[in-house]
């Protein structure tokens, strides 16, 4: 199964977030994010809309404005068993937030052994 959600924030997400917490067997999500408003340092905001596609989400599609570059690897991360990421880069103009993951350490991170895709649309 897969799930494809427009630009989405975590208001969005809340307002749903019932029905949203119901897809379990997600194997494919494809959405336009920004990241920043998804990740903080523990990963708590990840964990609360996301953690329930970790064990079976395999492709991620991301259509994403310029975000900090430490929040998108942080939330793609997160996945422990995707085999293939896409981004989609666009060109909206948006401004870009400082991380709120602070520090990147990469050994804390899900190693990524996938396909990696990148378009600039």
């Amino acid at each position: 199964m897969g799930f494809h959600a427009g630009f989405v924030r975590p208001h969005h997400l809340d307002e749903i977030f019932d029905a949203f917490v119901a897809f379990k067997n997600v194997r494919n999500l494809g959405f336009t994010p920004f990241a920043t408003h998804f990740v903080n340092p523990d990963l708590s905001l990840t964990s609360r809309y996301f953690a329930h596609f970790q064990p079976t989400l395999r492709s991620l599609e991301l259509l994403t404005p310029t975000n900090n570059p430490k929040d998108l690897i942080a939330f793609i991360a997160f996945f422990p068993f995707l085999g293939q990421v896409t981004f989609d880069l666009c060109r909206l103009v948006v401004e870009v937030e400082d991380s709120r993951f602070g520090e990147l350490d990469p050994n804390q991170l899900n190693p990524f052994r996938g396909t990696l895709r990148m378009y600039d649309v």
